[in-house]
């Protein structure tokens, strides 16, 4: 009567159309073993997947080997299943496993059933599966063996950017636990730094690492490996002020004590202290540290140097350097591709993708920018992501398609607002502002100004844009007397604040729009004198976007400085770059029939039609906004337009959509 009681709330528990199966499983399976069995199948129950050395842990009596044991659940015909083809590894079907769990619940204690996960934890850590560790130790309630498993493990997922790993093991941690141990701190403040680009949430969780380690007593070595780690972080925090000297002093500690085994913050420290010595001007200095990194022996075999390659190349970029940057971005392509680096793999394409653009390359731009976004990596850094669809936009605006244009942004906005990244919405809200300024809607871009014009002039500058250059592009737009004074006040602040950094890279820009501002005031000594400025550090890298960008009034500019001083080859490639942006656009003989589509852009288009977004696209065909934005432009090229509304347009035309024939 007792046995068919338990069977009855078994049932109930289930609660499911299979409730006499259950019924059955009890009745003339479990309570039909031996008592010996049956407690040992109870036991296994906690586990997903079991082989026979697992069985003789958590199983501690056994009285028969492993294998033997096995070998007698499945010649009892136990709901045993295998696994793999060598039949080392079972699990139990899923009914009659959850039909054990609920008899170990009734009658085994919770002490009991905490040791039985504690077994299968020190199994499982001693074979290197921590995620399934983790989930005993949780079970066991070993929340501080749970967390040193992290603490040892965790430099391991930094080193190979497996960041969507790492992020999984710190979700399991109730928020708060993670206070409590510097370790598990410092790979989220990690995490969030690398991926998240969030430096204000980067530098909170440090200084509670600080504040953890501060109240933890470890062995004198690993004290001094997370202080330096915590120094590793804090530089970066420096660098963005930026405060060179206690760069140097944060970086050159943590690259003291660590070790290639903390690779990530190594390579961290390393690019800090090259990147401050470029700070104070000094980047033979720099570069030479940035490479000896390059050299330093990896260890587990992990023979890679991404994040000093990667450190190099943005270095390069502040430089004005773009033909080392781009060799770099290529040589980080080769480095991430044979090491599945799919963080580094992004990187490199945007570094390429951005040299390029730069260089008015617009295919090789668009090329590697496209990849960025087509490969993407869940748990991948969003900030390469984020300027590679930047210069997506640029290079759509440079192509005459200033729909698409927009919608790169708006997806971009979307994409940051979605990975709930403040400081990248803010990014792609200015560049906004900027697409809008130049597609001539000056009222959007008046009213970013609003709200940004009052930002202090700070920060070290090393991205792809910056904001600081946008606003004085919208008070030249104004074109008063006042708003022309307020932007040379505001460049000649710039001037200075990037002078102070050796930011070679945005000096050009600050140059050549000081030279328009001067022009706009009627200073033509000035202004050429600027423009000059802006030249001679341009030309060593072959920067032509920075000049073609600012449009009509520049062009004039180049003209100009052509007829009264001889132009070499680098100002007539420029006077090309302009003559080919002035170009009407070319569009596919609309008279023939477009090339075919394939299904999915033909569902694509149908939708489009709808006038529904990428992200509602997505939803209705179960496939990523990226994908969408990929079929959209095969659509685009295909049918030979530029934007959503064309597409439908001959699409109609040509009886392409559902009722339009």
């Amino acid at each position: 009567m007792r046995e068919q009681s338990e069977a009855q709330r078994l049932v109930a528990e289930l609660n499911t159309p299979q409730s006499h199966i259950a019924n059955y499983l009890f009745q003339e399976v479990l309570a039909r073993q031996p008592q010996e069995l049956q407690t040992n199948l109870l036991r296994l129950s906690i586990l997903d997947r079991f082989n026979a050395e697992l069985c003789e842990t958590v199983c501690a009596d056994l009285t028969e080997p492993g294998t033997t044991f096995l070998a007698r659940l499945l010649q009892a015909n136990l709901f045993v299943v295998g696994l793999d083809d060598e039949g080392r590894w079972f699990r139990f079907h899923q009914l009659f496993q959850q039909l054990l769990q609920f008899q170990l619940k009734q009658h085994v204690s919770a002490a009991e059933r905490a040791q039985l996960h504690a077994r299968a934890l020190d199994w499982f850590a001693a074979h290197s599966d921590i995620e399934t560790a983790l989930t005993h130790a949780f079970a066991a309630g070993e929340i501080g063996r749970a967390a040193e498993l992290v603490a040892q493990h965790r430099q391991r997922l930094m080193n190979q950017e497996q960041w969507q790993q790492l992020a999984a093991w710190l979700a399991k941690f109730p928020n708060d636990v993670l206070p409590c141990y510097p370790d598990l701190l410092l790979a989220k403040a990690w995490y969030t730094r690398t991926i998240h680009f969030d430096l204000a949430a980067t530098s909170a969780l440090t200084q509670q690492a600080a504040d953890a380690l501060a109240g933890h007593t470890f062995p004198p070595q690993r004290a001094a490996e997370l202080a330096a780690e915590i120094d590793a972080l804090r530089s970066i925090e420096a660098y963005r002020i930026p405060d060179a000297d206690r760069v140097i002093a944060l970086a050159s500690h943590a690259v003291q004590v660590l070790s290639n085994a903390h690779y990530l913050a190594y390579q961290y420290a390393y690019l800090q202290l090259a990147a401050a010595y470029q700070l104070k001007g000094d980047l033979a200095r720099g570069l030479s540290l940035i490479r000896q990194a390059q050299t330093q022996e990896i260890l587990d075999g992990f023979a890679t140097h991404s994040r000093a390659v990667g450190g190099e190349a943005m270095m390069q970029w502040m430089a004005g350097n773009l033909t080392a940057m781009r060799a770099l971005g290529k040589r980080l392509l080769t480095h991430a591709e044979q090491s599945g680096l799919h963080d580094s793999l992004t990187w490199g394409r945007y570094f390429v993708a951005a040299a390029s653009y730069m260089q008015n390359d617009l295919d090789a731009a668009e090329w590697n920018a496209a990849q960025a976004l087509n490969d993407p990596n869940p748990a991948g850094s969003f900030r390469p992501t984020i300027d590679s669809i930047l210069i997506l936009a640029l290079v759509y605006q440079a192509q005459k398609m200033p729909e698409r244009a927009r919608e790169a942004l708006d997806e971009a906005l979307g994409w940051a607002v979605e990975k709930n990244s403040a400081a990248l919405q803010e990014i792609v809200q200015a560049f906004q502002a900027e697409l809008a300024l130049r597609q001539g809607d000056f009222a959007l871009a008046k009213r970013w100004y609003l709200t940004a014009h009052a930002l202090p002039i700070a920060g070290s500058m090393a991205n792809f844009t910056s904001p600081f250059l946008t606003i004085p592009k919208i008070l030249l737009a104004q074109n008063t007397v006042t708003s022309r004074q307020q932007a040379l006040a505001f460049l000649e602040t710039l001037e200075t604040h990037l002078t102070a950094q050796h930011n070679v890279r945005f000096l050009i820009d600050t140059f050549a729009l000081q030279a328009l501002t001067h022009e706009a005031r009627g200073d033509a000594a000035a202004a050429r004198a600027a423009l000059e400025r802006a030249l001679t550090l341009a030309e060593p890298g072959r920067f032509v976007r920075v000049f073609v960008d600012l449009g009509a009034p520049m062009a004039k500019l180049i003209q100009q400085r052509a007829h009264t001083r001889a132009a070499n080859d680098y100002l007539r490639e420029i006077l090309r770059a302009f003559q080919d942006s002035a170009q009407p656009e070319t569009r596919q003989n609309q008279d023939s029939p477009p090339e075919k589509l394939t299904g999915r852009e033909q569902a694509v288009l149908e939708l489009l039609a709808q006038r529904l977004s990428n992200k509602e696209i997505a939803r209705e065909l179960v496939i990523s906004p990226l994908t969408v934005k990929t079929h959209t432009d095969n659509i685009y090229q295909k049918l030979g337009v530029n934007s959503r509304q064309e597409a439908v347009r001959v699409a109609r035309a040509y009886g392409l959509l559902n009722g339009s024939a």
